[in-house]
């Protein structure tokens, strides 16, 4: 994302400014160390999001940051590297950096959380397609609602390219295999979910992409034409709520044991796929 949006690559290049000067200057660390125990130097540059997590960490230590820069020590050692020490308090110093700095942790907060969520060696491989639609919405959410100006562009076309760049990252990532596992995951079909939001939201067979997935993913499974209609006729019955998953206790169970259902139904067609 830094590398799409200029000013967010801009605000981690100055961050990163920051950090080396600190890291690189034995009595710039020296004060620090003096004002704070939280560490700046810590977070790789080759860890996972190693960027943001750099500008979530120096969002602990602002108030530090600042301590340090209007003090007499800096004052008097900066005379040593003005360039580079000038910088580093011009930033500190700067509100506006810093409210940027907020909302760059605001929008990848739900990002970092997904990807986070997404490793693991639990069976979640149903819930993935979800946790994508749901962080780009929480992502749309905070930037509209933030009040700072200093876009190159307006917030809705700011919005609109940070959405591009997650739905093509999705696009990238998102196989057949998510389609199908998120389209036989009961708790996208049962009422709690559908109307368990602001928003409306539609059950999976509904959804063009999420079904040209499901599809494509069965037509790589059921070579034979006989068993692949069987298994989209009993799709279409599990979806719909109807045939041998319309009885009352079924449908309830939807929602209130969807995990459990999952892991059944997934067992099942782990079966049909082996056979």
């Amino acid at each position: 994302m830094a590398s799409d949006v200029l000013w967010i690559g801009n605000i981690i290049e100055a961050a990163r400014h920051i950090r080396n000067f600190v890291q690189n200057h034995t009595n710039a660390l020296t004060i620090y160390k003096e004002y704070t125990n939280l560490s700046l130097l810590k977070i790789a540059d080759t860890r996972f999001a190693s960027s943001f997590m750099m500008l979530k960490k120096f969002g602990e230590v602002k108030t530090a940051l600042g301590s340090i820069v209007i003090s007499e020590f800096w004052s008097f050692w900066r005379k040593t590297d003005q360039v580079a020490s000038k910088r580093v308090k011009d930033i500190v110093l700067d509100d506006a950096w810093w409210e940027m700095v907020d909302l760059i942790i605001q929008i990848m907060d739900p990002i970092i959380s997904l990807l986070g969520f997404a490793d693991t060696d639990k069976p979640i491989l149903g819930e993935v397609y979800e946790g994508w639609d749901s962080m780009i919405e929480s992502v749309r959410s905070t930037i509209l609602q933030s009040e700072y100006p200093e876009y190159e562009t307006s917030p809705e076309a700011f919005c609109d390219t940070i959405q591009d760049i997650l739905v093509s990252r999705l696009d990238k990532n998102c196989t057949p295999l998510h389609c199908l596992a998120h389209s036989l995951n009961p708790k996208y079909y049962s009422h709690e979910w559908l109307n368990g939001g602001p928003s409306r939201k539609f059950p999976p067979h509904m959804d063009g992409d999420i079904s040209q997935g499901r599809k494509e993913a069965f037509r790589g499974v059921f070579q034979d034409r006989a068993l692949l209609d069987e298994v989209e006729d009993a799709f279409a019955e599990f979806s719909t709520g109807t045939g041998q998953f319309a009885r009352y206790d079924v449908i309830r169970d939807r929602g209130l044991r969807s995990h459990i259902l999952g892991g059944q139904i997934m067992g099942q067609q782990a079966l049909l796929f082996s056979s």
